[in-house]
């Protein structure tokens, strides 16, 4: 109970008893609402008359706050009630909405919505971490602009709000007035303090052990958020990380889907440029080879026919050189397209007898040097190597002008690595490309000793 003197010496001590001597209230009564030991409120009576409130108002008073305050406590106990369903009802709601859909996209807006009813805000955004571009995207985004911080902008993980709270594993409130000062507490937020933001929410997403991301609030209103509100968040956080863990996830599974399915058309279309070219080939010498020989052994049959034997007799020989040359010309053929030996003794008997054919067709000198090879290995690496060399030894009788060609094999227990190098005419040797290496991975299998790992096949290629 105070008034006059004592009423105006509080007066710089709080703006209530300033607000009260402004209006010319010189009198102030106040006594405690208790209920169960627990100051629920204050009863509060003012009076502009001098010394208006004595002993037995304070007494009296006091019996009213006490017949009150039981009253006072049940509407804050109703009123809390009412708030934690509310709260309760929009986390549900929230909960509800992501669980609706597989992209958080869809529902941003409905979901930034039902988190308004818990927590006022001029800006709500969600931004996701790339640890190892070390960036964070701007996921979703919804109110207020930012100025460089729209949906889907790309931005430096460092030094930015979502790094901090990430580090922390905390989230952070914010509720300073003046920018100055703002900037001062955290420089993290400067471009939300540039944009007139004065109260700031951001806590981490962390899904499993896993930090996905963070939510981030902003509102322009000074210290406008309350610890409880600050918790709420914290609570929608956790209700939204594992959705957008596994939005992220589905995002990283299609996007390997996409290009491995880009990398099969690549490689399908390569199989048909491949298939054709040997249909080509195979083609050519059927009609060029094959073709005339038939071609000139019909004839002479045709002329045996017409003489007689007797008379064509002179021919047969002529015929059966044409036959001769024609089954050597189709076994040649068969051996282009695959020879048995691959199949029936491995890859180096093959490789050994493909380069003496090589030689014996080119006048090319062949030097294979080689370690390893005297086993057997997966079906799709022996037939990888062999056709790697075939085709490299080809592309050099053809193309290269040279006099000699060095072929490397080396394989271990976990890898068969090929080099094909060459010499030209005038002696100078071929400067090495960038190693170009090509991969095949199956099952290695040596003739004796325990099973090893699975094998690559790498192939440096050479500019010939």
């Amino acid at each position: 109970m105070l008034d006059g003197e004592a009423l105006s010496g509080l007066a710089d001590r709080g703006s209530d008893q300033a607000a009260a001597l402004a209006v010319g209230l010189r009198s102030m009564l106040s006594v405690p609402l208790v209920c169960r030991d627990r100051v629920v409120g204050t009863l509060n009576f003012r009076s502009k008359d001098r010394s208006a409130y004595s002993g037995r108002d304070q007494v009296v008073a006091e019996q009213v706050a006490a017949q009150i305050a039981p009253a006072i406590e049940n509407a804050q106990l109703h009123e809390a009630t009412r708030r934690l369903a509310a709260e309760s009802a929009a986390l549900a709601e929230i909960g509800r909405i992501i669980s609706a859909s597989h992209d958080i996209g869809e529902v941003y807006e409905r979901f930034a919505e039902q988190v308004r009813r818990l927590v006022p805000f001029d800006r709500i955004a969600i931004t996701t971490v790339d640890f190892e571009r070390e960036t964070t995207t701007v996921s979703h985004a919804y109110g207020e602009t930012l100025p460089g911080r729209e949906p889907g902008s790309v931005h430096p993980l460092a030094g930015t709000a979502t790094e901090t709270v990430l580090q922390s594993r905390a989230g952070l409130l914010i509720n300073v007035e003046s920018e100055q000062a703002l900037a001062r507490k955290l420089l993290a937020y400067t471009t939300s303090i540039e944009a007139g933001f004065r109260s700031l929410i951001s806590v981490p997403l962390i899904s499993g052990d896993h930090v996905v991301g963070a939510l981030h609030l902003r509102s322009r209103t000074p210290n406008a958020y309350t610890e409880r509100q600050f918790a709420l968040a914290e609570q929608v956080g956790a209700q939204i990380a594992e959705a957008l863990a596994l939005g992220l996830e589905r995002s990283r599974l299609f996007r390997e889907v996409s290009d491995a399915r880009s990398r099969l058309q690549d490689l399908s279309r390569q199989l048909v440029e491949a298939q054709e070219a040997e249909r080509r080939n195979v083609a050519r010498e059927l009609h060029d080879e094959i073709g005339q020989a038939l071609t000139a052994l019909n004839l002479n049959i045709e002329i045996i026919r017409r003489l007689g034997v007797e008379a064509g007799s002179a021919r047969l020989d002529e015929v059966q050189s044409l036959t001769a040359d024609l089954i050597g010309r189709v076994r040649e053929l068969s051996l282009d397209l695959r020879p048995p030996m691959l199949d029936d003794l491995g890859l180096l008997p093959a490789l050994l007898w493909h380069m003496e054919r090589f030689m014996d067709r080119t006048n090319v000198r062949v030097t294979f040097e080689h370690s390893g090879l005297k086993r057997r290995f997966a079906t799709e690496i022996e037939i990888t190597a062999y056709r790697v060399v075939q085709e490299a030894l080809t592309n050099v009788a053809r193309h290269a002008g040279a006099d000699e060609v060095v072929v490397s094999a080396h394989a271990n227990r976990d890898s068969l690595r090929l080099q094909i190098r060459h010499t030209s005419l005038d002696r100078s040797t071929t400067p090495p490309l960038e190693p170009r290496p090509i991969e095949t991975s199956g099952d290695h299998r040596p003739t004796r000793g325990p099973a090893p790992r699975r094998p690559m096949a790498k192939v440096s290629c050479v500019r010939p």
